[in-house]
């Protein structure tokens, strides 16, 4: 059996109890032990459900796992004027090894993961009715927070070609007790063959579709079609891409009804749940706390602390008439915040949080095809102009190359986690700094380090 640093352990062995109903959400905690929970159909499915309330965390989807990429990915598209240290720190790619960010997302990821793996481990005593479909959720859970960690901590999967770098250790059992906590890192490759692997097999076992915030087939290949395109295996996002728009080919009628909804947009093919009583930096249930998406991008009376300002240079790539260009507002009135340029996506409290929807699945389908000569499920053409018609942008003609699907993509995902790692599968400089650069990685962080000095540190750090 593989150990966790006992830093780690202390985060890891409690579980929350929540309720499902069409929209997942934590409902109460409760006082049972790991032990006890585990040795019933009903007690192994809540501790699945504490899998997937540490999504809508400060330090998952409720704010770190979508802002600090756009900030280390921010080359111009955006200025961090807030005061949080975290933050600027990350955004002028100065990180340190005590990260209060970077610690955050670690410990709160792996806690995740090991009430999968208890979940995983305690799988028989599931009724035999929902034991594959629970079984493909908490393998669709592991593997999202696996690949998160491994962009983030970890050199990209484009470098990886002939030395295989450090990626994040793996963790696949339990922990079980405190003896001979030792734990080293292992290989991008390694880390990515889990994750697939993961993905596969709940696809595999998920059912087509599922309640707002559970995971269904379509969900996991829309991960995988991720996954694949960070390894420029255009073959395999292509077929996974094209099995979550045959599954499903709606796109939502305009932009505008994309974001701040309180269910499901028609597009969505995976999202957080959010409400007034469940919400990022909520305190026992209730208010919105100092943290999340919408506290940081928003500037709107009584919502918001405008700490990220939208720079023209951003607006300039949009053309007139484009409707994703009237997703942004200036902020009014007086003070540091006013006049400045702020995204719609993240304007209201309480709403759901998408992790990926079907416009991706679109232009992922595009550029994989094009990149690989072949025309699995459309041409790319008529991929990306589905896009760009559904934002009131002229069709076109003909495909120059590779950019103009990417391109698309950076505009139609903005703001919603993507642009780094665009990026970086490209080998692209973000701003003066080449895509693998030391510092668009975030440091492992110096208290597991501390306790286990067999995880080696990334570099500078």
């Amino acid at each position: 059996m593989k150990h966790m640093n006992k830093f780690l352990l202390a985060g890891l062995m409690s579980v929350g109890l929540i309720s499902c109903s069409k929209n997942l959400e934590i409902q109460s905690e409760t006082s049972l032990s790991p032990e006890q929970l585990l040795t019933t159909s009903d007690g192994v499915v809540s501790v699945l459900y504490g899998g997937y309330s540490t999504l809508v965390a400060g330090s998952c989807y409720g704010t770190d796992f979508i802002m600090a990429g756009e900030l280390l990915a921010g080359d111009g598209d955006i200025f961090w004027r807030g005061t949080f240290q975290t933050y600027r720190d990350i955004f002028n790619k100065q990180q340190i090894a005590v990260d209060p960010t970077a610690q955050r997302m670690w410990i709160n990821s792996y806690k995740a993961i090991n009430s999968l793996n208890n979940v995983l481990k305690a799988i028989s005593v599931v009724n035999e009715d929902i034991r594959d479909n629970i079984e493909g959720e908490a393998k669709f859970l592991r593997g999202l927070y696996y690949f998160n960690l491994i962009q983030y901590f970890a050199q990209p999967w484009s470098k990886s070609a002939g030395n295989d770098p450090l990626g994040v250790p793996l963790i696949l059992q339990p922990v079980e007790n405190l003896d001979n906590l030792q734990v080293s890192r292992n290989s991008v490759k390694e880390v990515y063959d889990q994750v697939i692997s993961d993905l596969s097999d709940a696809k595999a076992k998920l059912p087509e579709s599922n309640d707002n915030g559970r995971a269904d087939k379509s969900a996991a290949s829309a991960i995988l079609s991720r996954v694949y395109l960070q390894q420029a295996n255009y073959a395999g996002a292509a077929a996974e891409a094209n099995a979550v728009i045959e599954f499903d080919e709606t796109l939502a009628p305009s932009v505008s009804v994309l974001f701040n909804n309180s269910g499901n947009s028609a597009e969505d093919i995976f999202a957080v749940q959010q409400n007034s009583q469940v919400n990022v930096g909520s305190y026992q249930g209730v208010g919105n706390g100092n943290d999340g998406l919408v506290t940081f991008f928003a500037s709107l009376p009584g919502v918001g602390r405008g700490d990220v300002d939208i720079q023209q240079a951003h607006i300039n790539k949009y053309s007139n008439g484009d409707d994703r260009k009237a997703l942004f507002y200036l902020t009014q009135g007086n003070g540091q915040n006013a006049n400045a340029m702020r995204s719609s996506k993240w304007r209201e409290l309480y709403k759901v949080i998408t992790v990926v929807r079907r416009a991706e699945m679109y232009l992922t389908r595009a550029e994989a095809n094009y990149r690989n000569s072949s025309a699995v499920g459309a041409s790319p053409l008529d991929d990306i102009n589905a896009v760009r018609t559904r934002a009131n942008v002229p069709p076109l003609a003909n495909i120059a190359n590779a950019d103009v699907i990417v391109n698309e993509r950076l505009l139609e995902l903005a703001f919603e986690g993507d642009k780094l790692w665009t990026l970086k599968r490209l080998k692209k400089n973000i701003g003066t700094r080449a895509y693998d650069d030391s510092k668009l990685v975030l440091p492992i962080p110096q208290r597991e380090r501390d306790a286990n000095p067999n995880i080696a540190q990334n570099p500078t750090f």
